[in-house]
C-alpha cells in the first residue's frame, strides 16, 4: 500500500511543531522577569521570519504577555474587508532554521545587517528577548531535524507541491 503525504498533513504538521516552539518559547519568557520586561518593550511589534528552505514566512507577533506565530498570508486577489494582512516591523531574511539560531547566536557587532529589513530596533530588541531566555540551545536539535528523514520528507513534497 502507498501512503502520499498531502498538504493538509504538511500543514498539520507544520502548525504542531510551530505551536509546540511557540510553547516553549513563552513558558522561557514566563520564568524569567528580564524576558517579560524584553517582551514588554517589543509590545504590539511584529518580526517577520522568511526562511529559503524551507520556503515559509512566519510572523513572530509581540503580546505584553506572550509571543505568537501566524503564517503570513498575502493576497492573490483583491483583498477582502476581513482579510487581514498584518505588515511586519522588522523582516529577517534567512536560509534555514538552523541559520536562524546562528543569527540569535551571533554578537550583534559581527551581525550581516543585510539580512534585516525594516527597523532595527525591533530585531535588536527581539535579540535580546531570545538571547536572555536561552532559547538558543535548539540548535543541535534543528540541526538533527535537518538531516533526519523526516526533513527529507518534507523538504521533497515541499517542492512537489510548488
Amino acid at each position: 500500500m502507498l501512503y502520499t503525504v498531502g498538504l493538509s498533513h504538511i500543514n498539520m504538521l507544520s502548525t504542531f511543531i510551530l505551536a509546540s516552539i511557540e510553547k516553549l518559547i513563552n513558558t522561557a519568557i514566563d520564568t524569567s522577569t528580564t524576558s517579560r520586561f524584553d517582551l514588554i518593550v517589543l509590545t504590539n511589534k511584529v518580526l517577520r521570519v522568511s526562511l529559503v528552505k524551507p520556503d515559509i514566512q512566519i510572523d513572530v507577533v509581540f503580546g505584553a504577555e506572550h509571543i505568537r506565530f501566524e503564517p503570513v498570508r498575502s493576497a492573490i486577489f483583491e483583498p477582502k474587508p476581513y482579510d487581514l494582512i498584518t505588515l511586519p516591523d522588522c523582516t529577517l531574511h534567512i536560509k534555514t532554521p538552523s541559520e536562524l539560531i546562528t543569527v540569535f547566536r551571533t554578537h550583534l557587532d559581527d551581525l550581516n545587517w543585510e539580512c534585516i529589513k525594516g527597523d532595527e530596533q525591533v530585531f535588536v530588541n527581539a535579540y535580546y528577548l531570545f538571547k536572555n531566555i536561552d532559547i538558543l540551545n535548539l540548535t543541535d536539535i534543528l540541526n538533527d531535524f535537518q538531516t533526519s528523514s523526516a526533513y527529507k520528507l518534507l523538504d521533497k513534497i515541499l517542492k512537489s507541491t510548488t
